[in-house]
């Protein structure tokens, strides 16, 4: 009999440690291997010859963010993707209530007949949080500069950049982004003026995309670590009976 329960028992244990280890190879799986790329349409951008913003007519430029819809221009869908491309997951979609703020310093002399300039530090907020006045940041990013590329044959202009910090997150359908973030936006040019060299402003439009690899959010972290816990006790009860 004594030898049914400690089978019994071990047999618990070894169901408990393969659960555990199901859900470190997640974790570690999602950290490592996954890409999340959230996927914004409805991006409109300002240039005034020196910084690059979201196309908010009514706010203007506005160098300091605030997660306030009123300062930012509003998207017209935010799609949030896992593992991009054949085989992808689509996590949800929002189609209102959602936002870009985005602030580049120091883009200088974007040539008319192509061509490439880099910018200085700045910002990229994507607001996805409803009936909020400030503070909306479903992801605000820290970036120090970007790639502003112009195409004449189809006037389109582009960036891409890395992200140097996560200023804050709260996402909705679980997405937790990570490490290695990286960001890019295509548009294409609706108005302009230049100096016959460079533009010295224009207005454009288009698509915007950031990518990165998802991270267990916090409460899943808790319930891990309230299991390795739980898991511990449980042995040492086993070893003193």
């Amino acid at each position: 009999m004594r030898k049914v329960q400690r089978v019994r028992r071990v047999s618990r244990t070894a169901a408990m440690l393969v659960s555990l280890g199901l859900t470190l190879a997640t974790a570690v799986t999602a950290s490592a291997d996954a890409l999340v790329q959230i996927q914004m349409s409805g991006m409109s951008l300002q240039y005034d010859g020196t910084s690059l913003y979201d196309g908010n007519t009514a706010a203007q430029k506005n160098s300091a963010r605030d997660g306030s819809p009123s300062q930012s221009d509003a998207l017209i869908t935010v799609s949030f993707i896992l593992n991009p491309g054949p085989g992808e997951v689509v996590l949800g979609t929002l189609t209102s209530d959602v936002h870009l703020d985005l602030f580049l310093s120091d883009v200088l002399n974007i040539p008319i007949a192509g061509g490439s300039a880099t910018s200085g530090p700045g910002f990229i907020d994507v607001l996805t949080n409803s009936g909020c006045s400030d503070d909306c940041w479903g992801l605000a990013l820290d970036v120090t500069g970007a790639t502003v590329s112009y195409l004449p044959d189809g006037m389109e202009i582009q960036g891409a950049g890395d992200v140097v910090g996560i200023f804050a997150q709260n996402l909705p359908f679980g997405v937790h982004v990570g490490q290695d973030v990286t960001w890019g936006f295509s548009s294409r040019i609706t108005g302009y003026t230049d100096d016959g060299t460079y533009f010295t402003s224009f207005l454009a439009s288009g698509t915007g995309e950031i990518a990165g690899a998802p991270a267990p959010e916090p409460g899943s972290l808790f319930l891990l670590g309230s299991g390795l816990v739980g898991l511990g006790v449980y042995l040492r009860r086993q070893r003193s009976r």
